[in-house]
């Protein structure tokens, strides 16, 4: 396996298998498809256009073997994090220093190097050092323009120092070049500090503007936190190619961040929408058409405060939800079925007394006993049935949460 599974405890595999015919009777293998990870699988499933697989998971995968095309090899491989860190250990090609007025680049390519030997130019958004019949030290553009006829450089020591000025004077920049790929780092001189500080001296203040006693006042209480508010690690979106065989730094992917996955919902003419936890809510999203689409996911719904509720089931085995989103059920091991509706009209309105607002909507929670006391083994909910599914029976409940 990946370098970077070496130290996970299980392996979790996925096999994605092709098959074709030519006369709807008989069906040949035509390709198989292996990746390999270190983490459970919440989601996984086929786009639209069964040309890719999605998955929602809490580690990277990778590809381990496909039948058709040679997959990347592995060796010493890093996941995207481990690049990062490794990027930010890189020694910075160039540094750098800025003025109000002007910016100055500093290249160290080694001794020995005279100022006839380089050929340097600067125009009003790009700059270039080059060894004269030889290697080329930087080609770059700069993040905002400059005024090329001041341009002055000097070589001493085995280092080059390139100085301009700004076209706009006063102006501070985020970074010298805009190639991100490019590795430089600013050195920040003191005084220019010092003059920044003195300019923001009168938005600040040295006394608390209310209350003192805030001062060592945290925002919350952590002991108010419970545990089943917490994930226990980053949820990832990854998108896994079959027409391409791509190494686990190539492979598409977003970082969800901390959060909870509540449950796979069946969307009846694609791939399954999946729920995540936003704050205390349960958001829905759908898969899209196209996989050239800008925009791969869109909002189904929202199940409000689901997420707080669903972190309470501490019982709970199978989450799931109809196409529609009109209701989320929630089962117990045994015995229970819990349902939360999606706010309905109520024939009337409620109005709060105190702030006035008024509602004309409620949220229904309902609860399903069931008539035994065997373990579920498995849920399935259309918009108005509701299948539970025993070791010994299969129930259905016809749902009405329009009636009384």
């Amino acid at each position: 396996p990946p370098s970077h599974l070496s130290s996970s405890t299980s392996l979790h595999l996925i096999t994605w298998l092709t098959f074709i015919t030519h006369d709807g009777l008989e069906y040949t293998l035509e390709r198989e498809r292996l990746y390999i990870g270190g983490a459970t699988l919440e989601y996984c499933q086929f786009d639209r256009e069964c040309s890719s697989v999605l998955l929602l998971t809490h580690q990277y995968f990778a590809m381990l073997h496909d039948s058709k095309t040679p997959a990347p090899a592995h060796n010493g491989e890093k996941t995207p994090d481990d690049v990062a860190g490794a990027v930010d250990k890189r020694k910075p090609l160039y540094t750098y220093q800025q003025t109000e007025d002007d910016v100055t680049i500093q290249l160290n390519p080694g001794p020995g190097l005279s100022s006839s030997a380089l050929s340097i130019s600067v125009q009003a958004k790009s700059v270039h050092v080059s060894i004269r019949g030889g290697e080329q030290l930087l080609a770059a553009t700069f993040l905002h323009a400059v005024q090329p006829d001041t341009a002055t450089w000097t070589v001493e020591d085995g280092k080059v120092e390139v100085c301009v000025c700004k076209a706009v004077a006063g102006h501070s920049w985020e970074r010298l070049l805009k190639e991100e790929h490019l590795l430089g780092e600013e050195i920040t001189d003191s005084s220019q500090v010092e003059k920044a500080t003195d300019r923001l001296a009168h938005l600040t203040s040295g006394t608390w503007g209310g209350n003192s006693e805030m001062e060592d006042t945290p925002a919350y209480n952590p002991g108010q936190l419970e545990s089943c508010d917490d994930a226990d690690s980053d949820l990832l979106l990854l998108l896994l190619d079959g027409q391409v065989a791509k190494s686990v730094q190539d492979t598409p992917k977003a970082q969800l961040g901390n959060t909870q996955y509540l449950a796979t919902i069946q969307s009846g003419d694609g791939p399954a929408m999946f729920c995540v936890r936003h704050d205390v809510d349960g958001v829905v999203y759908r898969v899209e058409e196209s996989r050239h689409s800008n925009e791969r996911f869109s909002h189904a719904a929202t199940f409000n405060a689901f997420g707080y509720v669903r972190a309470g089931k501490t019982m709970a085995k199978f989450t799931t939800a109809p196409s529609d989103c009109n209701y989320i059920a929630i089962s117990d091991v045994r015995s229970h079925v819990y349902l939360f509706c999606q706010p309905q009209p109520m024939g009337g309105v409620l109005k709060n007394r105190v702030t006035g607002k008024v509602t004309s909507k409620v949220s229904r929670q309902l609860l399903l006993s069931l008539p035994c006391h065997n373990e579920v083994m498995g849920i399935f909910a259309l918009s108005k049935v509701l299948f539970v599914c025993t070791d010994e029976c299969l129930y259905a409940y016809a749902l009405n949460f329009g009636g009384t």
